[in-house]
């Protein structure tokens, strides 16, 4: 299919960062060919102004064909590019087989998003150092059937940008939630400042083996450990910051991908969490479809679980209730009805003084009954407590702090 028999070739483009160029794709740069023999189809287009992350969507009549059918593409796309000209190569035989695009039929789209502000999931390939990141607009759009297919609970980590940047939300619970812990799920207005990428699951035993140990498994439950495993005792949130120590999970973790990986805070986990709800749980108030989305003391059988077997949050993220705690950066205590603004928890562990010296666990695990898998609630446990709780990973968005 020649380029000039193509209608509608289009670029679309990523709101502009701040004080910073603006990536843009040259939209009479698009062209779009398809080899005869092959049936191969080439897109090719020119970045300009500014490094961007890359996607492209296929469209007939106006309609995109679903991010499942284009999984087959490679090149300068699903990845931070250079401005410049750039090409993408798709075997539409792979996922759509023997298929032909006639003449006035299809249209391409290719959108540069800022890199402050990349698409909704990114996944990083475990298997190889400093491995490129790729990102995608959903999770149709990952290769090898998506999140069903096991690589993403092993040699790959899925995360899922959680869209925090200006909102303002009510953390913590009303006094009239069961369970409610009052000390600690005080109600209180938080101000987020910044997006986010949060793992779509914790992290499972297959993916710390293959990044803490260097070792394969081929288990997909959720990996337990210490909060002084995953950070290291010779630093000291918040005083040293995301800072992690040399003998710590963490330091592995960003050795082998070189993004800054860290816990959430309480606040981002809980937002992330709520998804925009301040119901009981994120599904609303009934306690009967908990089942539904938590491995705990109903239906658990007093053991861990293979991550993602349970319905997701709004934002498509699992395990958030039950399996196993979430490790949060935080001290426990400290909580008022004070407004703030992307708050860091106690300086130190002396604050709660009804546990001192404790951090915060989120989400309930295995062995909680309703009450302890609640969005607002908040567990303090010692750092050195591993049995029952995991770690789900946080980076920012441009992957450095």
């Amino acid at each position: 299919m020649n380029p000039k028999h193509c209608l509608s070739l289009f670029a679309a483009l990523a709101a502009p960062a701040l004080f910073a160029a603006t990536p843009v794709i040259r939209a009479d740069s698009v062209t779009f060919s398809q080899n005869a023999t092959t049936r191969f189809v080439t897109i090719g287009y020119t970045l300009e102004d500014a490094d961007a992350v890359v996607t492209v969507d296929v469209l007939t009549n106006g309609v995109s064909i679903g991010a499942e059918n284009f999984v087959n593409i490679d090149g300068d796309v699903n990845r931070r590019v250079a401005p410049g000209d750039h090409l993408i190569v798709w075997n539409p035989r792979a996922s759509w087989p023997d298929h032909v695009f006639t003449n006035n039929e299809v249209s391409v789209e290719v959108r540069a998003w800022d890199v402050t502000v990349p698409p909704d999931y990114m996944v990083v390939d475990l298997s190889f150092e400093n491995a490129p990141v790729r990102y995608y607009v959903s999770t149709n759009a990952l290769p090898a059937g998506g999140l069903t297919n096991n690589i993403y609970r092993s040699s790959k980590l899925v995360m899922r940008r959680i869209p925090a940047s200006g909102n303002v939300w009510t953390m913590g619970s009303p006094s009239s939630e069961p369970d409610r812990v009052a000390g600690r799920e005080i109600q209180h207005l938080v101000t987020m400042t910044n997006d986010y990428y949060l793992g779509v699951f914790p992290v499972t035993v297959a993916q710390h083996q293959l990044v803490v140990n260097s070792q394969t498994s081929e288990s997909y439950l959720v990996c337990e450990g210490s909060y002084n495993q995953v950070r290291g005792t010779s630093v000291n949130w918040p005083t040293t910051g995301h800072e992690v120590a040399s003998d710590s999970y963490l330091k592995k973790w960003r050795d082998l991908t070189g993004i800054d990986f860290d816990l959430p805070t309480s606040a981002q986990w809980e937002f992330a969490c709520r998804a925009g709800t301040g119901t009981r749980f994120y599904f609303g108030d009934d306690t009967s479809l908990l089942a539904d989305h938590a491995w705990y003391t109903v239906n658990a059988g007093n053991a861990r679980h293979k991550v993602g077997e349970k319905l997701p949050n709004q934002f498509g993220l699992y395990d958030l209730y039950g399996n196993v705690w979430d490790w949060c950066l935080d001290w426990t205590g400290g909580i008022s009805a004070d407004s703030v603004v992307e708050p860091t928890g106690p300086a130190d562990g002396s604050v709660d003084t009804g546990k001192p010296n404790c951090r915060v666990n989120r989400g309930g695990n295995y062995l909680q009954a309703v009450g302890g898998c609640r969005s607002a609630k908040v567990n303090p446990k010692e750092p050195t407590a591993a049995a029952g709780i995991g770690y789900r990973l946080l980076c920012p968005p441009t992957l450095k702090w």
